[in-house]
């Protein structure tokens, strides 16, 4: 019987196979910062890789992000800070940290997730056959130590989430940490220790 231990080692060492368990259909990634006082900015992914956006302003504005689409798992960091600008605090930059997936989970498979947020405006969905968490937006935004695990289905999955923060908030940085993992089932470890196992051996014949 194969142990969860002994499948992410498993895992680990094929991961052109294990890859195939999630297969990323969409993404949306971007950070911004706009309003008066500034040059409006946008940085965004252009494409399923790594994205590291960082954009700063004066007035001590910044909004951040660091994600990774991996084989198995989603992560993503991010930071958003607005701020008031002259004449006397009548300006208003806002700051904005987004990330958006759509992914299929072609078998079944255990998964946890984590999420830290504390965020003047934020709001996320995780939506899919055996999952359905939506909090719409709500200020003050705080989540810290958010911990969920269990089994999901195959089938599509989505996932958003966003920062927002503005000169209301200035000088308070909002921030999160999210982190999504699968790890398959024991059965679905086996069939894909047979499969590697089979193209070991026709490539050693």
């Amino acid at each position: 019987m194969l142990t969860r231990a002994a499948c992410v080692v498993a895992l680990a060492g094929l991961a052109s196979l294990a890859s195939g368990q999630i297969q990323y259909v969409s993404q949306d990634r971007w950070v911004s910062l706009t309003g008066s006082g500034t040059t409006d900015q946008e940085s965004s992914a252009s494409d399923f890789a790594a994205f590291n956006g960082n954009l700063t302003a004066g007035f001590g504005t910044v909004a951040t992000q660091s994600s990774g689409l991996e084989p198995l798992g989603i992560v993503a960091t991010g930071t958003a800070q607005g701020a008031t600008t002259p004449p006397a605090g009548t300006g208003n930059i806002s700051a904005r940290s987004s990330f958006a997936v759509v992914f299929d989970l072609l078998t079944e498979a255990e998964y946890t997730l984590d999420l830290d947020v504390f965020a003047e405006f934020a709001t996320w969905s995780f939506q899919g056959p055996s999952l359905n968490i939506e909090q719409g937006l709500t200020t003050p935004f705080t989540l810290s130590g958010f911990e969920q695990s269990g089994t999901l289905g195959p089938g599509q999955y989505s996932f958003a989430f966003e920062i927002n923060t503005s000169g209301a908030a200035s000088g308070i940085l909002s921030t999160y940490d999210f982190r999504f993992d699968i790890v398959p089932t024991p059965g679905v470890c086996a069939v894909l220790a047979v499969g590697a196992l089979a193209t070991t051996r026709r490539r050693h014949k």
